[in-house]
């Protein structure tokens, strides 16, 4: 992979393996993966994902990635709102997911519609 610089970003990603579940249907495909791509950024957000075309100019700033898979970042999203309140009332808490199952059964008598 050829960069920038060590602290520069890049403006677009030359030749990026996308995720099938990422690119939009109809994506030309190479067997059975999908063609790669070039993937324009501006400002640290995507702008525009098009199939690689190896004749193109790439930017200065490009970097050239020759295949290498491209994943979105990974987010933990999981939460529990009806949990969301709880901790304040339970005191010390055991470890475990059995332990915090037993936690929510006891204080589910506290619990109201409001």
């Amino acid at each position: 992979m050829t960069t920038a610089g060590p602290s520069t970003l890049p403006d677009q990603l030359v030749g990026a393996r996308l995720p099938r579940w990422c690119l939009p249907p109809g994506w030309p495909m190479h067997g059975n993966q999908p063609a790669p791509a070039d993937v324009r950024l501006a400002d640290g957000r995507i702008e525009s994902i098009a199939p690689h075309d190896a004749g193109a100019a790439a930017s200065p700033g490009a970097w050239h990635l020759h295949g290498a898979p491209v994943l979105p970042g990974l987010v933990e999203a999981h939460t529990h709102l009806d949990k969301t309140f709880t901790l304040p009332r339970l005191g010390p808490l055991k470890p475990g997911l059995l332990a915090a199952i037993e936690t929510m059964i006891a204080d589910r008598l506290t619990w109201t519609e409001a």
